[in-house]
C-alpha cells in the first residue's frame, strides 16, 4: 500500500500549485495584452509609412511642378525647395507689382485721353481754338521739344 501524505502537507503541495496556476493564468493574460498592443502598434506604424509615402509622392509633385519634369531615370533633389519656392513667389510679387503699376498708368492715361477728348470737343463747340489750347496746356503741362513741331505752339500772354 502507498502511504498516505500528512493532510497539511497535501493542503500546502496545493495552496503552491494553485498559485502556480494563477500565476501562469496572470502572465497569459498579460501575454494576450502585450500581442494587442503590438497589432496596434504594428497598423500604427504601416500608417505612418503610408503617411510618409504619401507625403514624399507630395513633394516630389511639388517640387517637379517649380522645376520641371526631370530627365529620365531621375528624380529632382529636394533639399532647396524651400528657397525655390521662395523666390518663385518673390518672382510673382514683383510682377505682380509690376502689372498693377503699369494698370495704374494705363488708367492714369485713359483719365487724361478722355479729359483731352473732352476738351477737344470743346474747342469744336466753341471755336476759341487759343483759349482751348491754353486750357490744354495748363491741364497736361508744355509739350516736349521733340514731339514733332508741337512744342512749337506759343501761349499767349
Amino acid at each position: 500500500m502507498i502511504p498516505t501524505p500528512p493532510s497539511d502537507l497535501l493542503t500546502e503541495t496545493q495552496r503552491a500549485l494553485a498559485n502556480t496556476i494563477a500565476e501562469r493564468d496572470e502572465w497569459a493574460q498579460k501575454y494576450q495584452k502585450l500581442l494587442i498592443v503590438t497589432d496596434e502598434m504594428r497598423e500604427e506604424e504601416n500608417a505612418s509609412y503610408e503617411l510618409i509615402a504619401r507625403q514624399g509622392d507630395l513633394l516630389r509633385g511639388v517640387v517637379n511642378a517649380l522645376r520641371g519634369e526631370p530627365p529620365p531615370d531621375t528624380l529632382w533633389s529636394h533639399h532647396d525647395a524651400p528657397d525655390l519656392a521662395r523666390a518663385i513667389v518673390a518672382e510673382r510679387n514683383r510682377i505682380q507689382q509690376s502689372h498693377d503699376y503699369w494698370d495704374q498708368k494705363h488708367a492714369e492715361l485713359e483719365s487724361q485721353r478722355d479729359h483731352a477728348l473732352n476738351l477737344l470737343r470743346a474747342i469744336r463747340l466753341d471755336g476759341n481754338y487759343r483759349l482751348s489750347i491754353d486750357a490744354l496746356l495748363d491741364v497736361y503741362g508744355d509739350p516736349p521739344q521733340d514731339c514733332g513741331g508741337a512744342g512749337n505752339l506759343e501761349r499767349d500772354a
